[in-house]
């Protein structure tokens, strides 16, 4: 539930700052271009944050990557459903739930990425396609790390 409310929140606010009428990035092929790689490089950064940090502190549970991936969707989850509610797995480490909060920042830099690239392909068309391939790609890999992380888990405790 919470990787659908979070694609679908990051898709409207995408296409909210593109396609609004008065801070609406279409008619500005360059800030559009410009907000297009500010988006991928956000949600590159909070990637590579959320391999780096587990890798820094010694894993949470372990250093393989299916581990990192529920660590990291469990708080996200906590957030959106619970409303910021106790986070009640006295098993992670204390910064594995502020670095798993960043995670909805994956699909909104992203979705940005791949809006705002959109609206700047006539532009600026091989770093627009690149932008957005990118995008995608990172879209593509937030959807299949939720569902991962809902399959791994059973009410938020890690099968």
């Amino acid at each position: 539930m919470a990787l659908a409310a979070t694609l679908a929140a990051s898709g409207c606010f995408a296409v909210l700052v593109v396609r609004a009428p008065v801070p609406g990035l279409m008619s500005h092929p360059r800030a559009s271009l410009l907000v297009a790689i500010f988006g991928a490089v956000l949600a590159a950064a909070v990637v590579l944050f959320q391999i780096a940090v587990p890798l820094t502190f010694g894993g949470t549970s372990s250093l393989w990557p299916p581990w990192i991936v529920t660590d990291h969707f469990l708080p996200t989850g906590n957030n959106l459903v619970l409303l910021g509610g106790a986070y009640p797995f006295f098993w992670s480490p204390p910064w594995a739930f502020r670095v798993g909060s960043l995670t909805p920042l994956i699909p909104a830099g992203a979705a940005l990425a791949l809006a705002a690239g959109y609206s700047a392909r006539m532009n600026a068309r091989r770093t627009a396609v690149v932008t957005m391939a990118f995008a995608s790609c990172l879209l593509l890999a937030y959807a299949a790390a939720g569902a991962y992380a809902a399959a791994a888990t059973w009410n938020g405790i890690i099968l």
